[in-house]
């Protein structure tokens, strides 16, 4: 009986003391977090719809020599730098990009450096979650490139920059002190056009806007015109615009069909306006595209002779010539039936034409 009433004391004290333990732990105040010397920074660049994005803290010189010294060691020992301050700098990218020309896909990484005089090496870690580079472990290294640093106007506050913005790349600095450490990424065109595809698999399918819009990125980029074609066709199923037509005769001259352009183009001349044409006749003759524009305006003699259009377009040829007496003929007959909000700027030609006399 002693025995039993001895085992139920232990048992419940057993119980109390672990109990206590629990509260006590439940009530253990957290680490108070005050402001760091190094302050956290961010900064996010879109490349097409690839975003990239570094979070790093930015430490300042103080007066003190930072490349080759115990801050950013030369050789990457006795440890490599962790390119920033604290726990890991790291860079995001939504969508794989070439570095340097070297392909690394989407994810986080963390960002170690060795820096030397001549050369860095910029190391993407597939582990963004330790601290600084003091768990640095080689064998997960996703990527590795070699960067030449520069000389720069100095910088108290360690910064990440993206110094160059091109369509489809971009430059990112470390600029500290008096160096900067840029590097390329690219996005592949092909990365931005499936998202475009994707798009076209939704609700922007169902407008023509949605596949014109896909093409003229195309267009006005150089690439991809089989498909652009494709998608101009689309959207001319149900929008057979002036505008559509243009697209597709520039994406086959592109392509190197210059006829099969040339045919687009005249059957969308059937489908502008007046207006429409005029202004392409202009558009026309500031790109110095003289044989186009002449093509226009041939059209608008034939079609529109007697609009105040066609002789504005008569006058622009003649204007592009350098005959300015025909083309003030023409802009005097284009002043008699233009609308009254087109007028006065008609007056001013003729008046500017005259006083050059």
């Amino acid at each position: 009986m002693k025995t039993v009433i001895n085992q139920r004391l232990f048992s419940i004290t057993l119980f109390t003391l672990l109990y206590s333990i629990h509260l006590q732990a439940q009530n253990i105040p957290a680490a108070l977090e005050i402001p760091l010397s190094s302050q956290k920074a961010q900064v996010s660049q879109k490349i097409g719809f690839t975003d990239v994005t570094v979070v790093y803290h930015s430490p300042s010189v103080r007066g003190r020599k930072i490349w080759g010294t115990n801050i950013a060691p030369y050789g990457g020992k006795p440890f490599l730098w962790r390119a920033g301050a604290n726990e890991n700098t790291t860079i995001t990218f939504t969508d794989k990009v070439l570095i340097e020309g070297q392909s690394l896909n989407a994810g986080t990484y963390g960002l170690h450096m060795i820096p030397n005089e001549k050369e860095f090496t910029i190391i993407f870690s597939e582990n963004s979650t330790s601290w600084g580079s003091f768990f640095y472990n080689e064998s997960e290294d996703a990527l590795r490139i070699k960067v030449t640093p520069m000389e720069s106007p100095f910088r108290e506050w360690l910064t990440y920059d993206f110094e160059i913005r091109e369509r489809n790349f971009v430059s990112l600095a470390l600029l500290w002190e008096n160096l900067k450490i840029p590097m390329r990424i690219e996005v592949d065109d092909e990365v931005t056009l499936d998202h475009i595809r994707g798009q076209l698999r939704s609700s922007p399918a169902f407008t023509s806007d949605g596949w014109k819009n896909a093409a003229s990125y195309c267009l006005r980029n150089n690439i991809n015109h089989t498909e652009a074609l494709g998608w101009i066709d689309r959207a001319l199923r149900t929008d057979k615009s002036f505008a559509n037509f243009t697209i597709k005769a520039n994406l086959l001259e592109q392509d190197g069909k210059s006829e099969e352009g040339l045919e687009a183009l005249k059957s969308g001349f059937v489908e502008a306006t007046p207006d429409g044409l005029l202004n392409y006749v202009n558009g026309q003759y500031r790109l110095k595209a003289e044989s186009k524009a002449k093509m226009a305006t041939d059209y608008m003699q034939k079609n529109h002779s007697k609009l105040w259009q066609t002789q504005m377009a008569l006058a622009a040829m003649y204007g592009y010539n350098k005959d300015s007496k025909k083309q003030l003929s023409h802009l005097e007959k284009a002043l008699k039936s233009a609308p009254e909000n087109r007028a006065g700027r008609i007056s001013q030609q003729i008046e500017r034409l005259k006083g050059g006399k």
